[in-house]
């Protein structure tokens, strides 16, 4: 594709200014398939949720019935999530060129959204969510599951605190995977979720077993389970117990936020991307609800006494052997790695995001791409590499972004040591269950909704890139569902045999949701300390970005991929030609593609 000469200059000028910093995506060849992005939210969602928190639900609630239509619902908002997010992320930023909009998928994910909808408030915005995601944003709690876990299959106990070991030595090998060959982490995700898939196919088959009670199945209570009389004769549990059971399941279904974090490096995002995310998630909700039943084919509630998750004790009923129960702990942990190698792939990518925008200490570093070890061999081993030719074809890692990553994991484990694996896994669970689902969730649908009806009300619905059913519905659904969720976490749980009443026999109920506060409020500290800095410096921050948009023949208005143009600097005063803040110009994103 032929370059015209505005386009050309404005690049030569971009690459000449020492104040810029350029960012390519990847090649064509090496974009997200549609597939990918698939298993991405399979890899991420399918980890330890679905075979150990259908169990906690059921101790809360005590009614079979009950927790299945708990998923059920669970589902249904988390779709609400998606619709949210697919509304946002197709259709910000928006660019104009030639009096033609365009619409800019670029990594970072709530990120972008946030500071779309705050827009005279960027500074605070990035800062508040930038240093929360830093902070929360990472596994340690399944990296200490799955420790546990593998302790289990090792014939070992599930609260040997040698599953934190275990759980930096899970967390360093995903962030090694992605620093050394980008390649092998997006194929290592792509077996895993297959694999994922396929697992929970086949549980559901041996539930159907159980149900039609065959020869090799040990015990089958499906029709004691089912009898309405029975499965909802337990006891109603309070409004903080419910809300608890509905956030594990929100959990549980988050994963449909992985692929947003990478929408820049998704391949063709606009054409494919909104049809394969709602057929993911239809076949994640429906797959978790078929999984949920199947469990209660082989379940005796009697038998719940130290057990940690119902998968294994289904397979256990199911074949009557111990061994089954131990391989299934072995499977399980296996699944969790899966859910930390997507996350440190994604995750990776918001915090480069954050780096760039300049407030983070040696963010020139942490915000840069790196060769991978794997394809510096591979441009060695090519004897007829061109010397001169354009590295961008070079695969490349947010390597730094990758080490910080690690470390904040690490520091994670490192502040539950004191407690059990079981409850330090519980209480880094529902932080970023707090922070990232809940309050996220109140600011990003809340600020739609204002968006919506206030601020683009005349534009919103013919510039969007993707128009939800029922309109705002879904908005406002998820926004409020997240609110009362956030509310609950500080109502005291008065039933005393609730599983998330003796998950926090060792600190008050209150300490999830005044953390995650505090995760938000650490933003603002951040951000009055770097501003004060700066003004003893008689220095201003200065960042922005802008897309300078390439077409490709007969399919203008689509966009490929590109390089990021983006302008980070110190100043004393403001410059003449620094956009004011809210106005939200870019120099992001050209287009390469021939």
């Amino acid at each position: 594709m032929e370059w015209n000469e505005e386009e050309r200059r404005a690049l030569q000028e971009a690459r000449a200014d020492p104040r810029t910093e350029l960012h390519r995506a990847p090649p064509k060849s090496r974009l997200l398939s549609p597939f990918t992005v698939s298993c991405l939210v399979f890899n991420r969602t399918i980890g330890s949720g679905i075979f150990s928190a259908p169990l906690i639900v059921y101790e809360a609630t005590r009614s079979i019935g009950v927790s299945l239509i708990f998923w059920f619902v669970g589902g249904l908002i988390s779709t609400c999530g998606l619709l949210v997010w697919l509304e946002l992320g197709l259709t910000v930023p928006k660019v104009t060129k030639h009096g033609q909009l365009f619409r800019v998928p670029r990594n970072g994910g709530e990120k972008n959204y946030l500071e779309f909808i705050y827009r005279k408030f960027q500074r605070v915005t990035r800062s508040v969510y930038g240093i929360a995601f830093i902070l929360v944003g990472n596994l340690s709690g399944n990296a200490i599951a799955l420790g546990s876990y593998f302790m289990v299959a090792a014939g070992g106990d599930y609260d040997d605190n040698r599953s934190k070991v275990i759980a930096v030595t899970a967390l360093t090998l995903a962030c090694l995977l992605h620093g050394t060959w980008r390649t092998g982490g997006i194929l290592v995700n792509n077996v895993l979720a297959v694999l994922k898939v396929m697992l929970l196919l086949a549980l559901f088959i041996l539930g159907l077993c159980a149900a039609n009670r065959n020869k090799f199945v040990h015990v089958s209570t499906a029709s004691t389970n089912f009898n309405t009389h029975h499965s909802f004769a337990g006891k109603a549990r309070d409004a903080a117990t419910y809300g608890d059971c509905l956030v594990y399941i929100l959990y549980t279904y988050s994963g449909y936020e992985q692929p947003f974090y990478v929408l820049g490096d998704v391949r063709e995002a606009h054409k494919k991307y909104k049809s394969t995310m709602l057929a993911t998630m239809a076949v994640v909700v429906t797959l978790f609800t078929l999984v949920n039943v199947a469990y209660f084919c082989a379940f005796v509630p009697g038998e719940i006494s130290g057990t940690h998750d119902i998968a294994t004790l289904f397979l256990k009923n199911i074949f009557g052997s111990e061994a089954a129960r131990r391989v299934m702990a072995g499977i399980i942990a296996v699944s969790i790695f899966g859910n930390i190698v997507v996350f440190t792939f994604t995750a990776a990518r918001v915090k480069q995001q954050i780096a760039m925008e300049g407030f983070l200490p040696f963010w020139r570093w942490l915000q840069a791409d790196r060769s991978t070890p794997v394809a510096k061999l591979i441009t060695r081993m090519k004897k007829d590499q061109k010397p001169d030719q354009d590295d961008s074809a070079e695969e490349k890692s947010p390597i730094p972004a990758l080490a910080l990553h690690w470390f904040f994991s690490c520091l994670m484990v490192a502040f539950t040591a004191s407690l059990t694996p079981t409850k330090a896994a519980g209480v880094l669970i529902n932080l970023y269950s707090y922070v990232l689902i809940l309050l996220v969730g109140i600011f990003v649908a809340g600020g739609l909704l204002y968006v919506r009806f206030w601020r683009e009300r005349k534009t919103w619905t013919k510039e969007s890139g993707f128009k939800p059913w029922g309109g705002p519905t879904a908005t406002i659904v998820y926004g409020l569902s997240c609110g009362t969720f956030a509310i609950f976490g500080f109502l005291p749980i008065r039933d005393k045999i609730s599983p998330f009443a003796t998950n926090i026999e060792e600190y008050a109920h209150y300490v999830v949701p005044v953390a995650g506060w505090c995760s938000l409020l650490t933003g603002l500290i951040y951000l009055a300390g770097f501003e004060t800095y700066l003004w003893k410096r008689g220095e201003q921050l200065v960042t922005w970005r802008r897309e300078l948009i390439f077409e490709k023949e007969g399919e203008a208005g689509h966009l490929f991929y590109g390089q990021t143009i983006h302008v980070v600097r110190r100043v004393r005063g403001m410059p003449a030609d620094a956009p004011e803040e809210g106005e939200s110009p870019h120099i992001p994103m050209t287009v390469l593609q021939a």
